[in-house]
């Protein structure tokens, strides 16, 4: 059960790039319920737009915005609005990830039946729209010596995960990345951490275990059965720690990488 605690986001502004329907959905929630006002975004219309809405139901601001984060000229525009309409951005957390490739984008599968399609997708929206989001709201946070920025990886970027080659290496850069910011940017008071999740039950996931075959069943079958509480994790389990990480709660870490894994991985 979501536990809330008012005021802890009071007076910031967040962007959540890549909001879907799981435990980013979760984490934005969480932040307008404890006092945020929030923009999100999805390249699914309806996903930001259902966000939002339940964003305002605590009675904050929240602007929707339907788009591709592998599109920067786009990601400027978004802050550029969210900026003028709700304040400037204290807050970012990059959790896109790419659109359907082929029948199944994110079906579990082995290196060699990957495609040059998959990464090129992988690496446009996991790692350089990162890159875009970061250049966009990097000099206001700057200017007010103050920012939180949050990037979503997986543990398969931390350990290897069998059939996630594509993924996790692309959140594998991206958890380099955030390592480096953290040590140029802490002069300007901005925190820069990495929320890794293991498998917990999403709806992508869920479609998955559905739709993706013996392959993808098995494995994730196979990694419950390793997790210490014999379970899978709920989205709002992974949204709390998206939340702590976000806040102020954790202003002395920077450059770090936690683990949401029921024990799966332990570092």
């Amino acid at each position: 059960m979501q536990r809330f605690y008012p005021g802890r986001f009071d007076g910031k502004v967040a962007l959540i790039m890549g909001v879907g329907r799981g435990s980013t959905k979760e984490a934005a929630v969480r932040m307008a319920a404890e006092g945020a006002n929030m923009a999100v975004t999805d390249i699914v219309k309806e996903y930001a737009d259902k966000a939002a809405e339940e964003c305002r139901s605590y009675g904050r601001k929240a602007l929707a915005f339907a788009a591709d984060a592998a599109d920067g000229k786009m990601t400027r525009e978004i802050v550029e609005q969210a900026n003028n309409e709700l304040g400037k951005i204290d807050i970012l957390v990059y959790a896109a990830i790419p659109i359907a490739i082929g029948e199944k984008r994110g079906a579990l599968r082995p290196f060699h039946e990957t495609g040059d399609e998959e990464w090129d997708r992988e690496y446009a929206v996991t790692l350089r729209g990162f890159i875009y989001a970061l250049k966009a709201v990097l000099p206001g946070m700057m200017g007010r010596n103050y920012g939180k920025i949050v990037f979503i990886a997986t543990d398969a970027a931390r350990q290897g995960s069998t059939g996630q080659a594509v993924d996790g290496a692309m959140k594998a850069a991206g958890i380099g990345l955030v390592k480096t910011l953290a040590r140029e940017y802490a002069r300007y008071k901005i925190n820069v951490n990495v929320v890794s999740p293991g498998p917990h039950a999403t709806p992508l996931v869920k479609e998955q275990l559905e739709a993706a075959g013996e392959f993808s069943s098995k494995i994730i079958q196979g990694m419950v059965g390793w997790v210490p509480f014999k379970r899978l994790g709920e989205p709002d389990e992974i949204g709390a720690v998206t939340c702590f990480m976000a806040s102020d709660d954790a202003s002395y870490m920077t450059g770090q990488t936690i683990s949401v894994s029921g024990g799966l991985s332990m570092f």
